[in-house]
């Protein structure tokens, strides 16, 4: 099956997400997604995964919203990881992707994500918002 995201899907998902969780508080509700890319979660809390999600930066964390596996208009959960709450952050950066590795506290293992750098049709700023995310999360961190 061969699922299309798009910029307005995700953030259309996001939103809905948040409108229908009468308990979400903090910076999730909050945040605007202008950035957005699309990734592939490899790990989360450090055990193997493989899941689609979408990532966006601002000022003081990132967020990734996790979508579900056949519906490309529904968001599943979304996790905030506060920049300061971050322990280890690794951007490894290739020719045709990015992987990003953190590890963030209160949380055992580490979350790996990969995110494919070309921009498709669907997605056309796909390798400009990543460049945005990348310089963004190395101008915070010691990235190594």
């Amino acid at each position: 099956m061969n699922v299309r995201y798009t910029e307005p899907l995700l953030k259309e998902a996001f939103q809905q997400l948040v409108l229908n969780n009468p308990d979400s508080s903090g910076p999730i509700p909050d945040f605007k997604m202008e950035h957005p890319v699309m990734a592939i979660i490899e790990k989360a809390d450090g055990e193997k995964s493989f899941a689609s999600c979408g990532i966006d930066v601002e000022e003081d964390g990132l967020l990734v919203v996790l979508m579900h596996l056949f519906k490309v208009d529904k968001a599943i959960a979304a996790w905030y990881f506060s920049f300061s709450n971050i322990q280890h952050l690794k951007i490894r950066d290739s020719w045709l992707k990015c992987s990003i590795t953190l590890k963030h506290n209160g949380n055992d293992g580490d979350y790996k994500f990969k995110i494919m750098k070309f921009s498709p049709k669907n997605i056309p700023n796909q390798k400009s918002n990543l460049q945005y995310i990348t310089d963004k999360l190395a101008g915070r961190f010691d990235v190594t």
